[in-house]
């Protein structure tokens, strides 16, 4: 169902990321498994509580401010903010 309401299609992969919080005080190992130009899907070890907008960390210093569009159990849907 939610593969319906995105507006362009998503690319699969699997790479690793980092949550941070905007305020840079805490972080959370993920995993990026699908991404398009508007927004991705994250995999968490375990399900987190998340804000509603936060970083995320691609590599070194690449970085998309994001914000959650849902969650559930481990999976994270997010949208990239511009």
């Amino acid at each position: 169902m939610k593969a319906r309401q995105r507006k362009s299609g998503r690319q699969p992969l699997s790479y690793a990321a980092k949550i941070i919080a905007n305020d840079r005080s805490w972080g959370r190992d993920c995993r990026l498994v699908d991404i398009s130009d508007g927004g991705a899907l994250l995999v968490t070890e375990e399900p987190l509580e998340l804000p509603q907008e936060f970083m995320l960390a691609l590599s070194g210093s690449i970085t998309r401010r994001c914000q959650l569009r849902w969650s559930e159990d481990c999976d994270v849907g997010v949208l990239f903010v511009r």
